[in-house]
């Protein structure tokens, strides 16, 4: 039987899914995105794939969903809840790769009523994440067990020959949001104690690491990391942590770049207009006499004019305030070049104890590698996931029902399995 899949949004790390999907000789697949000539050179003329356009107000969607079997969205995360609705006046299942919102939690008991499965944060972080570590807590329980200590981390960086720029990274997804997600808060738990990072202090406290295989890191904490005690059910643990991986050097920079403002969505005068007089702008109300001193550091001094920063590059008109228009300077200078890689990076570390007062350290580790001149790591491991599971949903092998995150046993392991089978597998080590 034929297996109609649609695919909203045609962005940068959706050719995987693509190709995964359309190698099933089972499936129709339509991809929808604004442009339509980005659609099209994802289904490169397939039989069985069709690209097709939409407007700001996605006026085709009702249609397109009502002649689906499954929707996988990869939208901004706003919109899918209005997608959500429409799959719900039109019975269908749908997947994301994005984070859960109280918008679509509220849609739990309509979509099992429904017997619909709503499954978000189908992607790597979240999601591979999620998977891979309730793998590990599972087996603990089984064993007699309960998870006293958790600490999760994650990143796409360059991979070591590609780390050429001051910052050693580059954008394998959405700059803005990469930068949107340096202004949120955190909060952890360590030693049985509530720990509240306020945005402007979350560069500061990143910790040096080293990841066995790779080498030396940065870790900083990653939004909120108590909900995923009631989420993994780790009640005993004293210690959960999820945190964010980048090459060293790079919290140091950030954390200038945030406190002269250049995160900031306020718009500035419209007599700016080159990353010079902007940068001088935000500059005078640091109370600094010049950017080598608001800088205090030659390296970061150097990744500010590397970037442009103090550069008569024009600003175009559509960036009205700084994080648009450093998005624009970063997305120009910290792209991959044709044939680098770039790498993901996941590792958990949990601490069993068992009934005996025993204890075992257990540590998972995924490094994917991006192919040069192929698809790159972050593209994969975001969007096999979801495309994985819209088959597996399909075909039945997913009971699951309402609005759901992959913490369940009947949803991580045959995911696990066929991204094992990909080539996207954990080492696991307990000591």
């Amino acid at each position: 039987m034929t297996k109609r899949i649609l695919v909203l949004g045609a962005g940068l790390v959706v050719r995987p899914l693509i190709n995964y999907l359309l190698a099933k000789e089972d499936v129709e697949l339509n991809l929808v995105d604004l442009d339509k000539s980005r659609a099209e050179k994802l289904i490169a003329g397939h039989l069985r794939g069709k690209a097709i356009g939409t407007d700001k107000n996605s006026s085709n969607f009702p249609e397109l969903i009502e002649n689906s079997d499954i929707v996988i969205s990869l939208l901004p995360a706003h919109l899918h809840v209005p997608v959500a609705k429409l799959c719900l006046k039109y019975s269908k299942h749908m997947v994301t790769a994005s984070y859960i919102s109280k918008e679509m939690k509220a849609l739990h008991s309509e979509a099992e009523k429904a017997g619909l499965l709503f499954l978000n944060e189908m992607g790597l972080d979240p999601g591979i994440d999620h998977m891979s570590a309730m793998k590990i807590i599972h087996e603990i329980r089984e064993n007699g067990g309960h998870v006293s200590s958790f600490r999760s981390i994650c990143g796409g960086i360059p991979a070591p020959e590609a780390a050429d720029n001051p910052f050693k990274y580059k954008f394998s997804w959405s700059p803005i949001g990469v930068l949107k997600a340096l202004k949120s808060n955190a909060k952890y738990l360590d030693n049985n104690t509530v720990k509240e990072i306020n945005e402007n202090q979350l560069m500061g406290i990143s910790v040096d690491d080293t990841i066995v295989g790779y080498g030396p890191i940065e870790v900083y904490p990653n939004r909120n990391s108590i909900d995923y005690v009631d989420i993994y059910g780790i009640e005993k643990s004293t210690y959960v942590l999820r945190g964010t991986i980048r090459n060293p050097g790079w919290s140091v920079i950030i954390d200038k770049i945030k406190k002269i403002n250049y995160l900031s969505e306020d718009n500035f005068p419209s007599n700016i207009n080159t990353y010079a007089t902007l940068t001088n702008y935000l500059l005078e109300k640091t109370g600094a006499s010049s950017l080598k001193e608001f800088c205090a550091s030659d390296d970061v001094f150097h990744a500010f004019q590397w970037l442009g920063l103090e550069s008569k590059i024009e600003i175009p008109e559509h960036c009205k305030n700084p994080i648009l228009a450093l998005t624009h300077i970063m997305k120009s200078k910290m792209g991959y070049a044709d044939g680098e890689r770039d790498m993901l990076i996941l590792q958990h570390e949990f601490e069993a104890t068992y009934e005996d007062n025993s204890t075992k350290k257990i540590r998972s580790l995924l490094i994917e590698y991006g192919i040069s001149y192929g698809d790159s790591g972050m593209a994969r491991t975001v969007s096999l996931p979801p495309a994985i599971a819209a088959i597996m949903i399909l075909e039945g092998k997913i009971s699951a029902r309402g609005v759901q995150i992959p913490i369940h046993r009947d949803i991580y392991m045959p995911v696990l399995a066929e991204l094992e089978k990909l080539g996207i597998a954990f080492k696991e080590t307990w000591n």
